[in-house]
């Protein structure tokens, strides 16, 4: 199965801030300090940072900077998007390639997302096994996939969290998202 390039979402969109400097007296002075807060913010932010100069008024200058903020920086790890119906998942605008367990998974961690899932319930649900019984190497098989999921997931990798002793959880940020079958 391949993936073409998700189209734009809410979750891909980038923060645009305009961050307004304005200063009296020498309009050297005002873009030099408008120079100093670019630099700052190009370190934080990777995003081309632009200006422009605006004169307000007589010995007034103003300059403004637009900073465009990745998506990735002001959440934790990418945002998730699933199309049940054709079985693709992104994460950002990248596809993610999933075998059909993970996609499987995936789904059935997602609409519980926030509630903790346990082995049992998952090898049951997601696999169709009858119960996990210790020592049969079915419980490693879960843990195989998650690592695999999380790896696949990149960024997006601290969505499922393991809960010692008891299962996963899938955190219930608003990170990811099923588009309706």
């Amino acid at each position: 199965m391949v993936n073409s390039p998700a189209p734009p979402g809410p979750f891909d969109v980038d923060v645009v801030l305009d961050v307004v400097i304005r200063g009296s007296g020498d309009a050297g002075q005002v873009s030099e300090a408008a120079a100093v807060l670019a630099a700052a913010i190009s370190s934080e932010f990777p995003a081309p940072v632009g200006t422009r100069s605006v004169m307000v008024r007589h010995g007034t200058s103003e300059r403004v900077l637009r900073v465009a903020v990745p998506h990735t920086r002001y959440g934790q790890g990418r945002s998730v998007r699933i199309d049940v119906a054709s079985r693709r998942v992104w994460a950002g605008r990248s596809p993610v390639e999933l075998t059909r367990l993970e996609f499987d998974l995936l789904c059935f961690l997602t609409r519980r997302a926030g509630r903790v899932c346990g082995r049992e319930e998952l090898i049951n649900e997601v696999w169709g096994l009858p119960d996990v019984k210790r020592g049969t190497g079915r419980g490693r098989t879960l843990d195989v996939h998650i690592r695999k999921l999380r790896t696949k997931l990149g960024a997006g990798s601290s969505l499922i969290t393991t809960v010692r002793g008891v299962g996963y959880r899938l955190e219930n940020d608003g990170r990811v998202r099923i588009e309706p079958a």
